[in-house]
Formats: structure tokens, C-alpha cells, sequence
């Protein structure tokens, strides 16, 4: 019974140092901004980043079609790749689109 306590006591001191203190001083995130890309089929942005003018540098994939800002993209084949540079107010800079043959 004293080697059940034991293990009890074990198993609630994991729990309190593996599950509740992390949860207590975990960061709390604030979302300043958020962007979904639209279009028919899938897309998915693979990658982002910004420069150092507060430019939008994004490369993605996607089938069918997929609106970035203003532009809209058509795919002929499954899975095409883009790679976007947008300003601050999400307005399209320079683009590249690579057509998977």
C-alpha cells in the first residue's frame, strides 16, 4: 500500500512539472496580422519571411488557382510553385511562377 502512495505521489509530480507549470508560463501569441489564400483546389505556403523594407516574401504551392492579393494564379498542371514578394498593404511587388510539367 506505502509502494502505491509512492508511485501515486511520482506520477502527480510528473505531471505537475511536465504538464501545469509549462502551461502556467507558456507565451501567449498575439496575431497582429493573418492572410488566407483563396482559389480552387489546395494551396500552401511553404515558406515566409520579410526584408528589411517590412516586404512579404512568400513561396507556396497549389492545384487549379490561388488569389495573392490582387493576382490571381492559374495552374495547367498538379502542384505549381510561386514565390511572392508583396509590400506591407499586401500589394504584389514581383512574382514567380513555376509550372510543374
Amino acid at each position: 500500500m506505502k509502494k502505491n502512495r509512492q508511485i501515486f505521489k511520482l506520477l502527480l509530480f510528473l505531471i505537475l512539472i511536465f504538464i501545469v507549470i509549462p502551461t502556467l508560463y507558456s507565451q501567449k501569441y498575439i496575431v497582429d496580422w493573418a492572410k488566407t489564400l483563396t482559389g480552387t483546389g489546395w494551396n500552401r505556403v511553404t515558406a515566409i519571411t520579410s526584408d528589411t523594407e517590412n516586404n512579404i516574401i512568400l513561396a507556396g504551392a497549389f492545384d487549379k488557382s490561388c488569389d495573392i492579393g490582387q493576382t490571381h494564379y492559374s495552374s495547367k498542371n498538379f502542384h505549381d510553385q510561386v514565390l511572392v514578394k508583396q509590400d506591407s498593404s499586401g500589394a504584389v511587388l514581383c512574382d514567380y511562377k513555376r509550372i510543374k510539367y
